[in-house]
């Protein structure tokens, strides 16, 4: 019986001393997976001289790689948009001297050449958007922030935008909808966009509804915020591909909408930055749902 206990624990300490390092280790992929790529692998896995420490380490090289790549594209990114601008608006410039020297033979050339140069202006403020959010990812500051606010906000600044297109902006909260800890600058622009991008499918003469309200997720308190359009909606295996810089459908929603296809992927970084996330879905009275939630902070439970 002696020596059966001791093979026992002998096979217990050994089962431990293989398995909790991966334990490790997996729990800190895992955080990779969700996004926090410079997440440290703990030095008691990495500096195991068998074959677990020579993973930790190769998946920690691995990581710091995909950091400072993604890095790379993301100044590239950055850098190329802020060169950009300028020559845009002396483009801009260049166009209102030759409308005014021009006759009505040049007009419609001249309206298209400003069109396009004003999808070209959006789509790098856009970028620049895109990369200011993920560039405060790391240090995003909270505040208590009356959330109903920025909500009205939003939607008065849409439905200016909606009249002229002959839509309009819905927005319902709960009156008890109690201030809570964000930034609000993330939040207003992750909402904006996602309004933005409804107004831009929801057909003439309908609404896009907007609706905050308390949700809990997975036993984590939250708050909830729904935008829906009328529009065609999107195929049922591409609702996960829409947050993706660039992505577009090319069956429902296609580029004739205008658009730069970065507005949702602003979205997506910002609830993110909050640890909260983003989906969409196709409810049954046709259009589409996106749902941007984002999880109460200690204060404010």
């Amino acid at each position: 019986m002696g020596l059966l206990a001791t093979a026992l624990v002998f096979c217990f300490l050994l089962a431990r001393y293989l398995s909790d390092p991966l334990v490790r280790l997996s729990k800190t992929a895992r955080s990779v997976s969700s996004g926090q790529l410079d997440t440290p692998v703990e030095d008691l896995v990495k500096n195991r001289s068998d074959e677990i420490g020579e993973l930790a380490r190769s998946f920690e090289a691995m990581t710091k790689h995909l950091t400072t790549l993604l890095e790379a594209q993301r100044r590239l990114i950055r850098d190329i948009s802020h060169e950009l601008r300028t020559p845009l608006a002396r483009l801009g410039v260049a166009l209102e001297l030759a409308r005014k020297k021009s006759g009505s033979v040049t007009k419609e050339s001249l309206e298209r050449i400003e069109r396009e140069s004003e999808v070209l202006n959006d789509m790098i403020g856009d970028l620049l958007s895109l990369s200011r959010v993920e560039a405060e990812m790391d240090h995003v500051t909270f505040e208590m922030v009356d959330l109903a606010a920025i909500l009205e906000n939003v939607v008065e600044d849409a439905n200016f935008e909606a009249r002229a297109m002959k839509r309009r902006v819905e927005l319902v909260y709960p009156d008890d909808l109690e201030p809570v800890r964000l930034n609000s600058e993330l939040v207003r622009r992750a909402v904006e966009n996602i309004v933005r991008n409804g107004l831009r499918y929801t057909p003439e003469g309908t609404a896009v509804s907007v609706k905050a309200e308390r949700r809990t997720r997975g036993g984590r308190s939250g708050v909830s915020v729904t935008v829906l359009d009328k529009g065609p909606g999107v195929p049922e295996d591409e609702l996960e591909q829409i947050f993706k810089p660039f992505y577009r459908t090319e069956a429902s929603r296609s580029r004739d909408t205008g658009g730069s296809g970065l507005g949702l992927a602003i979205a997506q970084k910002a609830a993110l930055a909050h640890g909260g996330d983003i989906n969409a879905e196709l409810p049954p009275g046709g259009g589409l749902l996106v749902e941007m939630w984002l999880p109460l902070r200690s204060r404010d439970l």
